[in-house]
């Protein structure tokens, strides 16, 4: 079952097929239990209203294999600026800048995946990659998503995930 939100920007890049489709059934059993559904819904509510992201949409199917479920569901969403750029690229602009002024469309967002999560939970590799391994590949084939841990007074942190070895960022 996939949720999609009311405030999808039909400018935006389009999310992945999952996620403009939305299916359910009042007698249908939920993909996944309350609570992982409550994490999704608070995450979502979060992003869109606290952080201004658009086309947010609740998957709970593989965006691979649509007639597989998910470990739990994710969220996928254009956050208002780019979250996360390449060491190797970030180093490109930085002495391309030099040379000529920044443009907007140089800091485009890109279609972030999001994995709610409860700072009480524990996650093993074995956790990580099942997620991973239900995401499409990004830019050149790349995997990341942005993990968003909720914490006991409802607080969201998030971070970046790669799959496997990524070149730290320089600051």
């Amino acid at each position: 079952m996939v949720m999609a939100s009311s405030t999808a920007d039909p400018t935006a890049s389009s999310p992945p097929s999952t996620a403009t489709t939305t299916t359910s059934s009042s007698s249908s059993k939920p993909a996944h239990p309350p609570h992982l559904r409550a994490l999704a819904s608070q995450t979502h509510h979060n992003l869109q209203h606290q952080h201004d992201w658009t086309s947010l949409a609740t998957h709970t199917h593989s965006a691979n294999a649509p007639h597989r479920l998910l470990p739990r569901p994710l969220l996928s969403g254009l956050p208002p600026q780019r979250i996360y750029t390449h060491p190797d690229t970030q180093a490109q602009q930085l002495m391309l800048s030099a040379d000529r002024p920044r443009r907007p469309d140089d800091e485009t967002p890109e279609l972030e995946w999001i994995l709610p999560t409860h700072v009480e939970e524990r996650w093993s590799l074995r956790r990580f990659q099942e997620v991973f391994d239900a995401l499409p590949a990004g830019d050149e084939g790349r995997k990341r998503v942005l993990l968003a841990t909720v914490g006991g007074d409802s607080t969201i942190v998030y971070y970046i995930l790669h799959e496997g070895i990524v070149k730290p960022r320089q600051n």
